[in-house]
């Protein structure tokens, strides 16, 4: 699926991802998360934040702290969903994509938490050894990284 499907379809696909809270899809990996959320200062990247879901959440449970967190969306039309869902939080959106996150690279940041949730099966095979360097090279040595991965073959491929 295109970037052009997701802005084509960002309405009924909103509607999609936010009737399944966080917690149910990504129940897996909730208690690695709660360390990362208990520390006071906080650096989180959603990667595919989609219109907003996961990094709503995540900008809700660490509002207390000295946070920076970063939406990216390829998506304009989800991503502007997104920016309404999170208007009164602090999330900065970013038009950026894999496998090269040029303009999160050019921020010179490295991450607490990086979330990929249903994105990954929208890289190429020969895409996804870059992919994996560039968010290694974002992420801080006591950063974690989640990846979901889709069960069964992909539409994209």
């Amino acid at each position: 699926m295109s970037i052009a499907f997701y802005n084509g379809h960002a309405v009924t696909l909103s509607a999609q991802y936010l009737s399944k809270t966080f917690e149910e899809v990504h129940s897996s990996w909730l208690h690695h998360l709660l360390p990362i959320l208990a520390r006071d200062k906080l650096s989180i990247l959603d990667v595919g934040a989609g219109s907003g879901r996961d990094v709503h959440y995540l900008a809700k449970k660490a509002q207390d702290k000295e946070t920076q967190i970063f939406a990216i969306e390829p998506a304009i039309a989800l991503a502007k969903m997104g920016q309404v869902l999170t208007r009164d939080l602090p999330v900065r959106w970013i038009e950026d994509s894999l496998p090269q996150l040029q303009k999160v690279v050019g921020l010179a940041q490295q991450f607490d938490l990086i979330l990929l949730s249903a994105v990954w099966m929208h890289l190429s095979p020969s895409e996804r050894p870059l992919a994996l360097a560039t968010l290694s090279g974002l992420l801080n040595s006591t950063g974690l990284l989640v990846i979901s991965l889709r069960h069964g073959p992909s539409p994209c491929f």
